[in-house]
Parts: structure tokens; C-alpha cells; sequence
């Protein structure tokens, strides 16, 4: 990647908004399913894009599971100013039940690392527990029954990461490959198939309607 390129991805000022463009307020985001057996040790997100398939399974790429209309890349013509990460982890409706996506959750976000690749370079990285996780069950009820279990599962549901902002703003403008993966040491043990996102949101400056 050329240093031209490199002072252009960190300068939010390198992104003008001509008169036939227009800029919104956008998320892309990228799911995988983390199995409750053979469990992948590494997630590469936004590898796959609508209409193909999701990355280690046959399952054909609908916007239930990505937004992103190619691969790795954002889509010509547009840019895209990275201004935040979050994740989603939403459970199987059994976990839910019987109350073990609890410990699934947990697994998933405590002990994996995060790293953003634009180019061949590293641009963000960290433990999976900074990001925020966009939970939309909190509130739910515990089902264990004894009152010391209840309080510590109500805690847990309830606990949400702090906001991960790219501070500065980063420009991914078309044409530059990235890269977004989660790694562990040790795969995650889940007792039911979880389906594991990452949202990136931002500004999209795309061609005026």
C-alpha cells in the first residue's frame, strides 16, 4: 500500500462529499456460526458476500447473515468512514431455555482477540471483550431458581462492552482489501450453534439518489 493510501484511511478530511454524492449513516456487518462441535479456532468476518456462500458452511448468503455486496472489499463507487466496532452473538433457541447461552456467550467473548488487516497491514486490534456486544436479551429472566444463581445471571445478561470507537475516523475507500478476524487460542465451547457478527458503523458516501 503506498503512503498516499495509508495517510488517506486515518484523514477524515480526505473524504469530500461532492454535489452528486450523498452521505448516511451506515452499518455493514457479517455473520458466522460458531457449531457446537468441530468449533473453527479463527473467524475471518466479511469474507463472503450476498448471494454466495457463508464462510464454512453451504448455506447460501442472504441478508440474514451479511449486507456487504462483495467480499473483503467495500463495493465501487462507494467510502466508507469507520467510525465504530460492535458484535452480536444471538443464541440458539434452546440455549435460551435452558439458560445455558449464559456460559456460550461468555465463552465466545472472553477470551478471543480481534485484529483489523487493511492492506497487509494491522490497523485495530484487541481482546474480543472490548467491543461492545448488542445483546437484545438483556432483561431476560434467569431460570435458575435459587436466588444467589438468579442475581449472578441477571448481572451477566446485562453486561455490555463499552463502545469501540476508531478514534481517529478511519476511511476505507473501494478497491483496498481488509480484513476482520477473531482468533483463539483454545475454540470457544458452545452447547448449541451460535450465530457470532461484527458490525462496523460509520458514514457511507455513496452516488446521490
Amino acid at each position: 500500500m503506498k503512503q498516499s493510501e495509508v495517510n488517506m484511511l486515518y484523514d477524515p478530511k480526505n473524504i469530500p462529499i461532492q454535489p452528486t454524492e450523498e452521505a448516511i449513516k451506515f452499518d455493514f456487518y457479517s455473520y458466522l456460526p460458531v457449531p457446537a462441535s468441530a468449533t473453527p479456532a479463527e473467524y475471518n468476518f466479511f469474507g463472503y458476500a450476498l448471494g454466495g456462500t457463508v464462510t464454512g458452511t453451504s448455506t447460501r448468503a442472504t441478508r440474514l447473515w451479511t449486507n456487504m455486496t462483495k467480499a473483503n472489499e467495500i463495493p465501487a463507487p462507494y467510502r466508507f468512514l469507520l467510525k465504530e466496532f460492535a458484535l452480536d452473538v444471538s443464541p440458539a433457541v434452546a440455549t435460551i431455555k435452558n439458560g445455558n447461552f449464559i456460559d456460550d456467550k461468555y465463552n465466545i467473548l472472553e477470551n478471543g482477540y480481534f485484529g483489523l488487516e487493511v492492506g497487509s497491514k494491522s490497523y485495530q486490534e484487541g481482546r474480543v471483550k472490548y467491543l461492545p456486544e448488542m445483546s437484545r436479551y438483556q432483561g431476560a429472566t434467569a431460570l435458575a431458581t435459587t436466588a444467589t444463581t438468579t442475581t449472578i445471571q441477571r448481572d451477566v445478561w446485562a453486561l455490555v462492552g463499552r463502545t469501540y470507537e476508531v478514534s481517529p475516523a478511519m476511511l476505507l475507500p473501494y478497491g483496498i482489501n481488509f480484513r476482520f478476524t477473531v482468533k483463539y487460542d483454545t475454540a470457544p465451547t458452545v452447547s448449541a450453534t451460535v450465530m457470532f457478527g461484527v458490525i462496523m458503523r460509520g458514514i457511507l458516501v455513496r452516488p446521490a439518489q
